[in-house]
């Protein structure tokens, strides 16, 4: 087997790397027969040459022909292109190759892909032209070698891709962004050179297209048994297994013809893109020179670029140390598409490999990797400093996305768990006493998950690095996990109780992903929940074992079932596995294709309802079986890729097929959405349970009829266009239930408010018999639909049901309605007279729905007031979470509304006692501190008088006194100092946020600074986020996001900013455009940039360049969705539609959507409700004494 390149020694390999021409022979170039020597992807010789060289004529010979010879030829020329264009013009395209401009017809709700052929540098169409990467060939090893200079931002790189091939073939195709590629070579399993004919970069699919052919001679050298036997020395014969220790894909070549004269082609019936060797002209299948049996095949490339300034791909971080330098590092972040702009890769999750790197630094750095170091050498100087060069072991099998290295001057610390796996945290040394918990933490939860999962950590050490600028909240690179500040650093003295719990929530997050995700991918990304909504389940797991008295368990209500529930009533959702595998598609992958596509499904949808579904199995399978299912999973997948139906396999062997779990849980996963359950009396202890989706958008097919309309909210005239638009609400979206599921409904009533009771909706209604406690087994009546049994009479029944809820602790992903009303208003009284007969999860699910099908206009607006009226009374962290979420909500939609100043003042009402009860000591358990930070911020937020002076009081001590505020109460205490004073106030804040170290308090003082009343101040505040250097980018969504929500100003003063500054937040979100620093001038003594003042570049509200902006990256949905999300007028759903309209929204359009959804139905409310709302207030309320809660 040929060995890729050995590093160079000395200073002038690391300079210039390891030079390729190692690999020529005889003096042959290194760029190919037929290159030019300057290689390159925009050398046009080397784009369009084939053959050997010598196409063009003979060497050293000159080609002379008279002039009348040559005016008879241009004519011939002329007269047969002109034919030729006639023909093209009035015959239409003949190509039935789908490898050119079709891409198949599946998109993400409708985002088709572009119908326009894909076309390299030079307008030339590329050959392949299809999203995925061609199934001919799977990456075995990269060996890659990286110098990074962070001072000069450039980075050198060299790459050698060892592959084998799975179907005979004359191309590979491999992924390539924003990289200049200086030199390449390619070696055949023999080790011989072999010729590269074609060279074709293809940016929009961020591609590069490679044609090879043999060496003259080489056809004479049969291939060898060995190579007959296998390539990659694992005797697979070229094709890789899902099954076994090392886990690779198994692909079966297509033994499909494909029409002649194409070069590649997409199988209809399986959807598999393949390649077929155009035929010979002899008749004979012509011999392609990478085939199945030629052994390992080598790919070399050397290639350079500059460190982003993005946080995506390689790219630039810094950090400020403890004696105010500012510090440099260089990091990665390759989740989904983003190693292809690091390294050229095979940048698909299926197409797993291992991976030998080395790294070149400075001396006083160091290089972090997935494996530890192997070896450290001197490398010589550069730029006058000393180089060292770490070469890092091998890794196991893995994706490419991730692969990770990070070069910085940071420090570590570290443990060992009881199996001898070294696990370290790296932080700046200023941070490094934070660093403890989230050490502790992950090396017990380490061990904890090994047992848990019933597999070993694989690798041999676990490294979890702070990284200051960082767009998600980490990443589970294996072996090496970044993290942001917050994530990862935890304070003691100053880190709030909510900040504590969040990083234990992070770090057990991306621990579950070493097993759920690195050990076990999904095959690809249409099956995102596989590693997110796993993760996001086994955080709550892991963390409720770690920090059992902190109710982690009991939060997940409100922190993953609640979002995904409200994020999934819009038609805009997206089903958890995107795409279907039964309907044509071999794939899996309609719909998710393009790098915007993926990103999209990043969402609550995939994270947060997996997670919730995983917790409703769980109820009905059981931990144990559950456990052993997951464990069959990974060890049956391990080091593999596996898809959803994979996982319900392994589930229903582990229940002995005592429960179909695919039926079941196929129903939850392939169609968007979730049921209402309509719960109906029919007799006094008999109930009669419906089901229906439920759907938050009343001009859809598929909503529930609703018994509140409004002309004023009517919608219907207004169009609008967004570039890879959804289908509108008006469209169907079929589903292969027919939106019907399986449900494990649980309830239980007052005659036995204790162990819920379960009864299965298999896809229809059904009715049941509540049981009596203590009174003996009778026979019990289940009603399906089309099928019924006979059961006794009710007649002497003595024991009628005054209340029953459904859906017991939220456990299931489905709201209940309630009907008659008399059935609402039971549950209601109960709760009323005494709410702790129900648990805390009850009271907030109950919450929940009432507010929720309000909304939907399903039920009056009166039932989720009077529900709210317990609240005085309610000390629990779970339902008050819930209760604020809606009735903050209602009151940025009612800013407008007659009953707006009452409504503020109902909610004063309602939060005085609680927050009373709680005090403003700092004491008691993790959710006792959990609730009062909650309450006594939005106390103050809501102008309880009491909260607000005892706030403004110890703000004014911390200002004037350096009084220590404690942690748990400083968001209550900053926000009434900047609410409620004045730019004195904020100055100050604004000041020790650029003087603190301390990230978690970085971030509570930014998200105080946007809750200032005066409009000046807020306009500065939103001035100075467009300067990375005062606000990173990361926080800016957050920082605009307060702005919007914390007043009706500042709600259109944070909606005026994104318009005025779209094309600058495109830019520091990760635009194609190098951002500018908007703030060298115009700025005031103090740093912060004066409202009002020029900037240095301007931009309009709409595009007037004749060629479109890039498109909006995925980021920027997310903002747009945080500022507009409570408009509630016909007006800002005009405003927002038509500047959206046309745009191309990229990653983050589908955000943009369900903004534009949600704004509809807040005008649709309020024009709705006000009324109710008003009414009831003024005759429940208004009459009572005004000054309560004051």
């Amino acid at each position: 087997m040929p060995q890729g390149p050995r590093h160079g020694q000395g200073a002038g390999d690391a300079i210039r790397l390891e030079p390729l021409g190692k690999y020529a022979q005889n003096g042959m170039s290194t760029a190919g027969a037929g290159e030019s020597q300057s290689g390159g992807l925009h050398n046009k010789r080397g784009l369009y040459s084939h053959g050997d060289g010598n196409s063009v004529g003979i060497v050293g010979s000159v080609a002379v022909c008279s002039q009348k010879r040559a005016l008879a030829i241009a004519t011939v020329v002329f007269a047969s292109l002109f034919t030729i264009s006639l023909i093209i013009a009035y015959a239409g395209p003949q190509n039935e190759c789908p490898c050119i401009a079709n891409e198949g017809n599946g998109s993400l709700q409708g985002a088709g892909p572009s119908t326009t052929t894909p076309t390299t540098p030079t307008g030339e169409p590329c050959p392949w032209s299809n999203l995925r990467l061609p199934h001919t060939l799977h990456p075995i090893r990269y060996n890659i070698t990286i110098h990074p200079n962070l001072t000069t931002l450039h980075v050198k790189g060299q790459v050698t891709i060892e592959f084998a091939v799975d179907e005979d073939t004359n191309f590979i195709v491999f992924h390539a962004k924003n990289l200049t590629i200086t030199d390449k070579s390619m070696l055949d399993g023999h080790g011989r050179q072999m010729n590269i004919t074609r060279f074709l970069e293809c940016p929009s699919l961020q591609q590069v297209y490679v044609e090879v052919e043999e060496a003259e001679g080489a056809h004479l050298t049969p291939d060898t048994p060995e190579d007959q036997q296998g390539s990659g020395g694992d005797g697979s014969g070229g094709k890789s297994t899902t099954n076994g220790a090392e886990g690779t894909t198994k692909k079966k070549a297509n033994s499909k013809k494909r029409k002649k004269g194409s070069k590649n082609h997409t199988d209809e019936s399986s959807k598999k893109v393949t390649s077929t060797p155009p035929p010979s002209t002899t008749g004979d299948k012509k011999r392609q020179p990478l085939r199945r049996t030629g052994g390992v095949y080598v790919l070399a490339l050397r290639y350079s670029y500059r460190l982003s300034r993005e946080l995506e791909g390689f790219y630039l971080s810094s950090y400020v140390d403890g004696s105010g330098e500012k510090r440099f590092l260089a990091t990665t972040h390759f989740e989904p598409t983003y190693a292809r702009s690091a390294f050229p890769c095979l940048d698909e999750p299926h197409l797993k490999a291992k991976f030998k790197l080395s790294v070149f630094r400075d001396r006083f750095h160091i290089a972090l990797a997935n494996m530890p170091v192997e070896a450290t050498e001197d490398a010589g100087f550069y730029m006058g400093t000393g180089l060292l060069r770490d070469d890092f072991q091998e890794s196991v099998k893995m994706s490419t996305y991730l692969v990770a290295w990070v070069v910085c001057d940071y420090k570590s610390v570290s443990k060992q768990t009881a199996r001898g796996i070294s696990v370290s945290v790296y932080a700046p040394q200023h941070h490094l006493h934070r660093a403890d918990f989230a050490l502790s933490l992950a090396a017990n939860l380490t061990a904890y998950f090994e047992e848990f999962f019933g597999l070993p950590y694989p690798l041999p050490k676990q490294d979890l690095i702070a990284i200051p600028d960082f767009s998600a909240g980490a990443m589970e690179n294996w072996g090496l996990i970044t993290y942001r500040e917050t994530s990862i650093l935890y304070d003691p003295n100053e880190t709030s109780s909510a900040a504590h719990q969040w990083v234990a929530i992070v770090v057990a997050h991306e621990l579950a992903h070493q097993w759920f995700g690195n050990l076990v991918t999904m095959r690809w990304w249409n099956d995102l929940w596989l590693n997110e909504g796993f993760a996001s389940f086994a955080e709550s797991v892991g963390v409720s074992w770690a920090c059992p008295d902190w109710g982690v368990a009991d939060q997940f209500v409100v922190d993953k079932t609640q979002p995904a529930l409200r994020l999934d009533a819009l038609p805009s959702s997206h089903p958890i596995s995107v795409g279907g595998r039964e309907d044509g598609n071999g794939d899996g992958d309609d719909g998710v294709k393009d790098p915007s596509q993926i990103e999209a499904i990043f969402d609550t949808i995939s994270y947060s309802k997996g997670a919730a579904i995983l917790r409703m199995m769980e109820d009905f399978v059981g931990e144990e079986t559950l456990r052993a299912g997951l464990s069959h999973y990974l060890h049956t997948y391990a080091f593999g890729n596996a898809d959803t139906d994979d996982l319900w396999t392994s589930l229903s062997l582990s229940a002995n097929h005592t429960i179909n779990v695919k039926a079941i849980m196929d129903t939850w996963t392939r169609q968007m959405g979730y049921p209402l359950v309509t719960i109906t009396r029919e007799g006094r202890r008999k109930f009669r349970a419906t089901q229906k989706r439920f759907l938050l958008s009343p001009n859809s097919p598929n909503t529930p009829s609703y018994p509140f309309t409004s002309s004023s909210a009517n919608f219907s005239t207004i169009t609008m266009t967004i570039a890879h638009t959804t289908p509108t609400p008006h469209e169907v979206i079929n589903s292969p239930f027919g939106y019907k599921w399986y449900i494990p409904l649980t309830f239980h009533t007052d005659l036995d408010p204790g162990a819920p009771n379960l009864v299965w909706m298999n896809m229809t209604g059904v009715s049941i018999k509540v049981p009596v406690p203590g009174m003996p087994e009778e026979e019990e009546e289940v009603v399906t639909e089309g099928a019924t049994t006979t059961v006794p009479s009710e007649e002497e029944d003595k024991h009628e049901v005054k209340w029953l809820k459904a859906n017991v602790d939220q456990q299931g992903f489905y709201r209940v309605m309630y009907e008659p009303q008399e059935l609402w208003d039971s549950l209601v009284n109960a709760i009323l007279k005494d709410h702790t007969s129900f648990a805390p999860a009850d009271r907030a699910s109950v919450l929940d729905d009432a507010f929720t099908l309000c909304r939907a206009g399903l039920v009056n607006a009166t039932l989720p007031l009077r529900l709210s009226m317990y609240l005085m009374k309610e000390r629990d962290l779970v339902p008050w979470s819930t209760a604020l979420e809606h009735l903050q909500s209602w009151s940025r939609r009612l800013s407008a509304a007659a009953p707006y100043r009452l409504f503020c003042r109902f909610v004063r009402t309602l939060l005085a006692p609680t927050a009373q009860a709680l005090g403003w000591e700092d004491k008691g358990l993790h959710i006792t501190r959990l609730v009062r930070s909650e309450v006594l911020t939005s106390a103050v937020l809501a102008g309880v008088e009491t909260a607000v002076e005892e706030a403004k009081q110890r703000f004014k001590a911390w200002m004037d006194r350096g009084q220590r505020v404690p942690p748990n109460l400083r968001e209550a205490v900053y926000a009434a100092g900047i609410k409620y004073g004045g730019y004195k106030e904020w100055l100050y804040c604004w000041n020790r946020y650029n003087t603190t170290t301390v990230p978690s308090e970085q971030k509570l003082l930014l998200r105080a600074m946007g809750m200032a009343s005066d409009p000046w101040i807020l306009q500065r505040y939103l001035l100075a986020t467009l300067d990375r250097d005062r606000v990173k980018p990361q926080d800016v969504k957050g920082a605009l996001g307060v702005v919007a929500a914390a007043s009706p100003e500042g709600q259109f003063l944070a909606w005026r900013h994104l318009r005025a500054h779209w094309n600058q937040l495109r830019d520091l979100f990760g635009g194609e455009e190098e951002g500018v620093d908007v703030f060298e001038e115009g700025t005031s003594a103090d740093g912060v940039p004066l409202a009002g003042t020029p900037m240095p570049r301007q931009q309009t509200l709409l595009p007037t360049s004749p060629h479109p902006p890039p498109a909006a990256p995925f980021a920027l949905g997310g903002l747009v969705s945080t500022v507009v999300s409570n408009f509630a007028t016909e007006y800002d759903y005009r405003e927002v539609s038509l500047f959206f309209e046309g745009m191309d929204l990229g990653g983050g359009r589908r955000s943009v959507e369900q903004s534009l959804e949600t704004i509809r139905l807040n005008a649709q409310w309020v024009a709705r409700s006000e009324e109710d709302i008003l009414n009831w207030l003024e005759e429940h309320f208004d009459s009572s004494d005004r000054s309560r809660g004051r």
